[in-house]
């Protein structure tokens, strides 16, 4: 009975525990590792590196020798008609298959992989924005239901003052007009969290409804010359893929060129006659290009060729260099208003609010005194919340960039 007593308190801990587990908060990097392996989106990237693969694959190989045979038997003998067997052997040779052919097939693979790893980095920073903004939801609808409860009580304390001939019915009103604001705005919040939640939700492939987010790391450890000096270096991810873009349109262009040419095919045939006679056929086949002579693969190569050349110009010039200079500083000029907010103006804020509510309690100080001092506590507690969210957006910007993650 004793064991039996114990093995239900150990199951019913065990099942606590999962509880607890699942009503829990939730990581960032816990997400990213649950959304890498369950994501319909991460598995839509893995298919586009396995369609670059089979590209790839296909473009390298060979085609098919060819076999054609045939045997001709006579309905009769009269006429001197006999049996006769042959067999054909045939391989078409590309004027691309002498080694171009497998460079194009190397660059398309390595392009692919990169591609891969580009587009996982990108996801992983989509991730990081939503997750930002369900967190700014959620932290704004606690710190508004927690604003609505204390604004409560102030109304409260307000008319029983009213009431003492302390306080007006304005005063009163004031608060409860307050408080139903609040409420309000609360209810606006919920109603955004539910909606980033749902979009949250279908980008990671998981369940986060009952989860309590935590908020993201927004440190960025790299100066504005770091940066600058990444992207001079043409090293980053996206410059490496404009690169091989580059280098993948002029070796798609080349095999075009080459296959403008007809393929050919040297055949060696074999047949046997009834009257004893082996024969042995060598020769070759090949098309005439008078019509199609793979313009429409040059075309295309070409307008590829363009574009990657003009990407690259881009990537490699003094606006990209801008581009990061200017993400870099409104970064820094985000991260400056937090520090501003979070230690110095919310604080000092909060010390505002106490010292009038004294007042308030003592008799001295005045209904709207408070109100006024409580509504831009709340409302500069707001303002830190979508500054934290703009600054984990624009570091997502730098990461994509960059080729870093959170």
């Amino acid at each position: 009975m004793k064991r039996l007593l114990l093995c239900a308190v150990i199951a019913a801990s065990i099942s606590t525990n999962q509880v607890r587990a699942e009503d829990g908060p939730l990581d960032f990097n816990e997400l990213v590792r649950e959304a890498l392996t369950n994501s319909p989106e991460a598995a839509k990237i893995d298919a586009s590196l396995a369609e670059r693969v089979a590209e790839a694959f296909s473009t390298g190989v060979k085609q098919n020798p060819e076999l054609d045979s045939s045997f001709d038997i006579p309905s009769s003998r009269i006429g001197g008609e006999k049996n006769e067997m042959s067999i054909t052997v045939s391989q078409a040779i590309r004027p691309s298959d002498f080694g171009d052919r497998a460079a194009l097939a190397l660059v398309i693979e390595q392009t692919g992989n990169l591609e891969k790893q580009i587009a996982l980095n990108q996801y992983v920073q989509n991730l990081a924005v939503l997750y930002a903004r369900a967190w700014q939801y959620q932290e704004t609808n606690t710190l508004l239901t927690d604003a609505r409860k204390r604004a409560l009580q102030f109304a409260n304390k307000v008319s029983e003052g009213a009431k003492r001939g302390i306080f007006s019915d304005g005063d009163v009103e004031l608060f409860r007009a307050e408080q139903k604001t609040f409420e309000a705005d609360g209810t606006a919040a919920q109603a955004e969290l539910l909606q980033t939640i749902a979009e949250l939700t279908r980008l990671s492939g998981i369940s986060v409804q009952d989860k309590r987010l935590q908020k993201i790391d927004d440190t960025l450890f790299l100066s504005r010359d770091e940066l600058e000096g990444l992207v001079k270096s043409s090293n980053l991810p996206i410059q490496r893929r404009v690169q091989l873009l580059k280098d993948l349109a002029q070796k798609q262009l080349e095999v075009a060129r080459l296959d403008s040419f007809p393929a050919i095919s040297p055949m060696v045939g074999y047949s046997r006659h009834d009257d004893g006679i082996d024969q042995v056929t060598v020769g070759f086949s090949m098309p005439l290009p008078f019509f199609d002579r793979n313009q429409g693969e040059r075309i295309k190569a070409q307008g590829a060729l363009v574009a990657a050349e003009r990407e690259q110009r881009y990537s490699t010039s003094d606006a990209m260099v801008q581009e990061a200079q200017l993400i870099h500083a409104a970064y820094q000029s985000l991260r400056k208003q937090v520090e501003l907010y979070e230690t110095g103006v919310i604080p000092a804020k909060k010390k505002a609010v106490d010292a009038y509510y004294r007042q308030f309690d003592a008799g001295v100080g005045t209904a709207f005194q408070l109100w006024q001092a409580f509504r831009e506590l709340n409302s500069s507690q707001l303002r830190a919340i979508e500054l934290r969210t703009s600054l984990a957006s624009v570091r997502a910007q730098i990461n994509a960039l960059t080729g870093k993650q959170f």
